[in-house]
This record gives structure tokens, C-alpha cells and sequence, in this order.
């Protein structure tokens, strides 16, 4: 549930990113107070004057600061490493209990870093010595927050909230309460697990025919996108929304940036370790077979003309019936968009088949990067057209 929660908030579902080494692995400040507004965390400034978005910012600077002593110590040799010095602390109140508590939070957000590490890497094992390349990823990611620093992070909220406060006893009984009272009842239409889609829409032998009958066109489109990205046979992220801003998803049609978003991250498969060279590939771009996963996501939130609606108007498949309406007909178009456009998480039910949904969104995507919106007749994109269309758009 964490992972899907970072995700979800995570660098990459905003616009601007291009300061950051790896959105999709960092959360900032904003996305934080997001988050913690979203679940309710953030509420009224207390009697004596800190406000609880004091605190929550307070917990994320003090995780950034820890997590960067934490990577200059694990960089620096060995005889420059400082004596640790133990303490022990038998205050039970007063300041010795201020103490006991702070040496609490530090110990679990410790513990929870740990453990998360060992599960995020699928091992079991600790986390891998620093490579040059998560040296860099380090080094960009000041003043943001990893997955396990994310973590952290509401262990550290989790105390705060419910163990210094006496409404628990345990520091994983608060992590528990912090998720059933205030993280779940809120967020957990947002953060839908990545397989039930797959088992209950995109895997089924319907869409599995749609996907093949345009799986040669769908490919030219991939592998022009890939041959100006890095790595090779694989889109990352920025490929992805330049192709959606081309395909005018986010113009008027009411699908947000961040919808788009989340369609290629919840498409990303799951990796055992992402400390290696080939798992960072895999976590932050797409083969082929999730491209069409992204865009069989896509499909459950685009608004799309019902088939009777596409033979009213006189047309061979929805591409050619949904740029007519928003050219001819702006009212009937705008209408449709108000009332059949879903927000990540909130899908509105419709009436097609999901697999008739697809076909439909893949003729939008088909019909204008063949540049003939008006036009009829069979699709197949060549590479000629394609890369026509990307320099038209700007995308190479």
C-alpha cells in the first residue's frame, strides 16, 4: 500500500520535474503537502501556536536532513567515521521523556527504513553499496524524499500521532491506526492495486484481440518514440506525456497531466531490485507490452462516442467521430467530454464494453497521428507518417 501511496504523489504527477534526476523515485515538499492535506493530517494550529502543518513539514525536513547525513556517512572511509557514543537515558519525565520520545522516533523511522529498504530490493537484504548512478540519483534528490525515507517519514507521523499521544502502545500498532483511520478511508480509491485492472480489464481475450488487430500501427508508434528515448525499445516518462499533450488529451477534453501520469506509472511492472542497473530500467520506463497497457489505462478515462453517436454522424470509427464533433459540432463535443471523462480514481461507469472502449481510444490515437482525422478506411501507420506527425508535434 506505501509503494502505491508514493507513487501516487510522487514527483512525477506534477508538471514540473525538470529539476529532479528521477521523478518517479522522489517526493518533494508540495507533493508531501499534498498528500498529508488529502488524508486529513493537516489540521488547525494548536494552543500553543505550532500548527500541525508545522509538524508534518518539520517530519519531512527532518527525514531529508537524517537520509542525507545518512548517504555522506555511507560515502565517507572508515577511519573518518565518528565513535558512535550509547546512552543511557532512565528519565521518565520532564525533559529525559522528551528525550526517550525523540530517541523513539529516531529508532523506529530507523527500523522502518531498514525493513522497507529490504522489501523494496524484493531480497530480503539490505540495501546495496552506492553506485555512480545512485550517487547521482542521490545527489539530486536534496530536499526530497526516496520511497524509504518515505516511509520514514509516516512512521515518524505515526508516533507523533498516536504513540506520544498515549492512543497507542506500539509503533507498528500507530503505522496500522495511520493507515485504517486517516490514510485508507481517504486515499484508497486512489491508489488501486496495479493487477486487479489487469486481471479483471486489460487481460482478457477481448481487448486481447483489439490490441492485436492494431498491434502493427501501435508498435510503429512505439518504436519511433523509443529511438529518440534512452533506453532503447523502452519510453520513459517524458516520451509518454509528450505524446499525450500531441494526441490533445489534456486540450479541453478534460484529462488531467497527472491522470496521464499515473496511467504510466501504475503501468510500470513490478521489479525484485531496483538498486540494479537493469531493475532502474524497468522502474522507470516501459517495454512495448505496458505501452499498451498505458493506453488500455488510458481508455477507462478518456470520453469516447458510443457507437450509435459515431453512426449518426455519418462515420467509419470513433477517431474520425470525435475529432468531427470537437471540430463541427464544439457543444455536443464539450458535453460529451463534461460527462463521460473520468479522473484517476473516480471512473465513471459507462455503457460500452470495456474492450469496445479500447477500440474506440485507439482509433482516436490511430486516426490523428495519421494526420486524416476525416478520413476513412483501415489504418496502418507507416514510419514515414509517424515520423512526420512527431516532427510536426515537436517530439524529436
Amino acid at each position: 500500500m506505501w509503494t502505491l501511496l508514493f507513487s501516487a504523489y510522487c514527483a512525477a504527477t506534477r508538471s514540473d520535474v525538470s529539476k529532479l534526476g528521477n521523478p518517479l523515485q522522489l517526493m518533494t515538499l508540495n507533493e508531501w503537502t499534498e498528500l498529508t492535506n488529502d488524508c486529513g493530517l493537516s489540521g488547525p494550529t494548536k494552543k500553543g501556536g505550532v500548527s500541525q502543518r508545522t509538524e508534518l513539514d518539520g517530519i519531512f525536513i527532518a527525514t531529508d536532513a537524517q537520509a542525507s547525513l545518512d548517504h555522506k556517512a555511507q560515502r565517507a572511509p572508515t577511519s573518518m567515521m565518528p565513535p558512535r557514543i550509547c546512552t543511557n537515558n532512565k528519565a521518565v519525565g520532564g525533559a529525559g521523556a522528551a528525550t526517550a520520545a525523540a530517541a523513539a522516533v529516531s529508532a523506529a523511522s530507523s527500523a522502518a527504513v531498514s525493513a522497507a529498504a529490504a522489501s523494496s530490493s524484493g531480497s530480503g537484504r539490505p540495501a546495496a553499496p552506492l553506485s555512480s548512478s545512485s550517487t547521482s540519483l542521490a545527489t539530486s534528490r536534496q530536499n526530497a524524499l526516496s520511497r524509504v525515507e518515505f516511509i520514514s517519514a509516516l512512521v515518524r507521523v505515526a508516533i507523533k500521532r498516536f504513540l506520544i499521544s498515549g492512543k497507542t502502545r506500539d509503533c507498528s500498532e500507530a503505522l496500522e491506526k495511520l493507515f485504517t483511520d486517516d490514510i485508507i478511508p481517504r486515499l484508497g480509491h486512489a491508489v488501486p492495486a496495479p493487477d486487479a485492472f489487469r486481471r479483471d480489464c486489460a487481460y482478457t481475450r477481448d481487448v486481447s484481440l483489439v490490441l492485436e488487430r492494431h498491434k502493427a500501427s501501435l508498435l510503429t508508434v512505439f518504436q519511433a518514440l523509443a529511438e529518440v528515448d534512452t533506453p532503447r525499445n523502452h519510453i520513459g516518462l517524458v516520451a509518454w506525456r509528450n505524446l499525450c499533450r500531441a494526441l490533445s488529451f489534456h486540450d479541453g477534453s478534460g484529462v488531467s497531466e497527472r491522470d496521464t501520469t499515473l496511467c504510466f506509472i501504475w503501468s510500470i511492472m513490478a521489479v525484485a531490485d531496483g538498486q540494479a542497473a537493469l531493475g532502474r530500467v524497468k522502474e522507470t520506463t516501459l517495454p512495448f507490452e505496458s505501452f499498451l497497457e498505458a493506453l488500455c489505462r488510458l481508455a477507462t478515462l478518456v470520453a469516447v462516442p458510443l457507437d450509435e453517436e459515431i453512426e449518426a454522424l455519418g462515420c467509419e470509427d470513433a477517431g474520425t467521430a470525435f475529432y468531427r464533433m470537437k471540430t463541427d459540432d464544439k457543444p455536443m463535443w464539450e458535453s460529451l467530454c463534461k460527462e463521460r471523462t473520468s479522473t484517476w480514481g473516480n471512473l465513471k461507469p459507462s455503457v460500452l464494453p470495456f474492450h469496445r472502449r479500447v477500440e474506440h481510444v485507439l482509433k482516436i490515437v490511430l486516426r490523428k497521428i495519421e494526420m486524416s482525422e476525416e478520413a476513412g478506411g483501415p489504418i496502418m501507420l507507416t514510419v514515414a507518417e509517424v515520423r512526420r506527425w512527431m516532427i510536426v508535434n515537436k517530439l524529436v
